[in-house]
């Protein structure tokens, strides 16, 4: 696997404005005009990795963590294709709308520590937003079926993000 530490998409200062630092305005911004993910090419993504079996559901107790989630556009993609899923994400303002937005969908919400811990009817699935970062996402080793990053990983030390993603999946895992 060749790696390079060139960041290609991110322009860090433009006329004197950072725009590497997130405020409120960015991440409303972020997360009203940013084009969609895919949901059909993540439920053929999902029925290749984990097929049905035994007549449950392909994701029943696995766990899915969507690393530097942003405003969780990926993230509501996945949620209740498993059991748990675990959402990253270190900035405070994009956690905002992450949280927000989620409220406006069938969720119910269960505040805990920095932790929000979010369950759906009739599902046994759960959503933890996590403040913390690719490098150090403080999830327990070897517990993680399947690592995600939609656009966030020109952000992430190369390095570090990929030794953190092997420590926290499973034998198994897919990235």
């Amino acid at each position: 696997l060749g790696l390079y530490r060139y960041n290609f998409c991110c322009i860090e200062n433009f006329n004197g404005y950072d725009l590497t630092a997130m405020d409120r305005k960015k991440a409303e911004n972020y997360n009203n005009y940013r084009l969609p993910y895919s949901s059909d090419a993540i439920n053929i993504l999902l029925k290749q990795i984990f097929p049905p079996t035994d007549g449950k559901p392909g994701g029943a107790g696995k766990v899915i963590a969507d690393v530097g989630a942003g405003t969780g556009l990926l993230s509501r993609k996945f949620f209740g294709k498993s059991e748990k899923l675990l959402v990253i994400e270190p900035d405070k303002y994009m956690r905002e709308v992450l949280v927000r937005e989620l409220q406006y969908m069938e969720f119910k919400l269960e505040p805990k520590d920095i932790n929000a811990g979010l369950t759906k009817p009739g599902w046994p699935a759960v959503m933890s937003v996590i403040k913390a970062t690719a490098e150090n996402t403080g999830i327990d080793a070897n517990s993680v079926d399947l690592v995600v990053s939609g656009n966030a990983y020109h952000r992430f030390d190369p390095d570090l993000s990929l030794r953190e993603f092997v420590r926290i999946l499973k034998p198994d895992g897919l990235l």
